[in-house]
Order: structure tokens, then C-alpha cells, then sequence
């Protein structure tokens, strides 16, 4: 998938990069802590393309395997996590998936627009305001209404 048309031709950094990347952004790095939420979700029967747009803008692509869920996130983006990361972050409660309260820890971005791979090996696209968030040695991005919609400050 190609997304890279308001970048012209600039560099897709990898998650590498991005450590160092994060490390060097001016702005603070504060901690937040998922709201209590409860979102639609199902579970890939077999191995399928799961496109993530917010406000009808395409963020990604990424590859469901058989047994993973797919989550719909506050904005109607589908995401996807393996059975493990779901169990983590989530619990089923009837027929929804009820966040656990995960902590994370995130910049907001003030700077132009970049490109970066994302742990899943798709292109990401960081814009101005949106959320910088740093997973262990993991690094995506989370558009900013969504991202307040979804956690508040610890």
C-alpha cells in the first residue's frame, strides 16, 4: 500500500529510527491510562486485509491472521491484536471487548508530517498533534481525537 503522496519523496524511517526519533522530539513524554471502554470486536476466521481509516482518511493496512481479533476502535478504525495482546489490553464481556486499564507512555507530536514503518511492516503517517506512542520497543501513532477519546492522563 501506498499513502505517501503528501510526502513527496521523503524517507520512511524504520521502528529504529523512530527510538531515537522520540527520543530527540522536544516535547514531553507524559503517561496515560486507557479509559474504560467497550468496543465491538470479532475474530478473524482466516487470514484477511484489515484497512484502518479515521474520518475517512486511510492510516494503514495490516494482515489479521486466522484467530486474531479485530477490534473497532472509538472512530470506527479496525485494528488488529493477536490473541495474547488482546488478552492483555482487553476482556470479553458479553459481546464486547472491555478495555483493562493499560498504561502507556506518548509525546504529542508538534512537527510537519513524516513517514515511518510500523511494527507490522506498513507504512504510518505521523502528523501534526497526533500521538506518539512508545510501547516497550514499539513505536505508532494514534490521530488525536481518537487517542483522547481512548485515554486520559495518569
Amino acid at each position: 500500500m501506498k499513502i505517501r503522496p503528501i510526502l513527496q519523496e521523503t524517507k520512511i524511517l524504520s521502528q529504529k529510527e523512530m527510538a531515537d526519533f522520540y527520543e530527540n522530539l522536544p516535547q514531553n513524554e507524559e503517561d496515560f491510562i486507557k479509559r474504560e471502554l467497550e468496543l465491538e470486536y470479532r475474530i478473524a476466521e482466516k487470514p484477511e486485509k484489515v484497512v484502518t481509516s479515521i474520518d475517512g482518511e486511510q492510516e494503514t493496512v495490516n494482515k489479521a491472521e486466522e484467530g486474531d481479533y479485530i477490534i473497532t476502535g472509538v472512530k470506527g478504525e479496525k485494528y488488529i491484536l493477536n490473541p495474547k495482546k488482546f488478552n492483555e489490553r482487553y476482556f470479553i464481556a458479553g459481546d464486547k471487548a472491555k478495555t483493562k486499564p493499560v498504561e502507556i507512555t506518548a509525546k504529542q507530536y508538534k512537527g510537519k508530517s513524516i513517514s515511518f514503518m510500523a511494527s507490522w511492516n506498513e507504512e504510518m503517517i505521523l502528523k501534526y498533534n497526533d500521538y506518539l506512542v512508545r510501547n516497550g520497543n514499539e513505536y505508532y501513532r494514534i490521530e488525536k481525537n481518537a487517542f483522547r477519546e481512548i485515554y486520559e492522563p495518569k
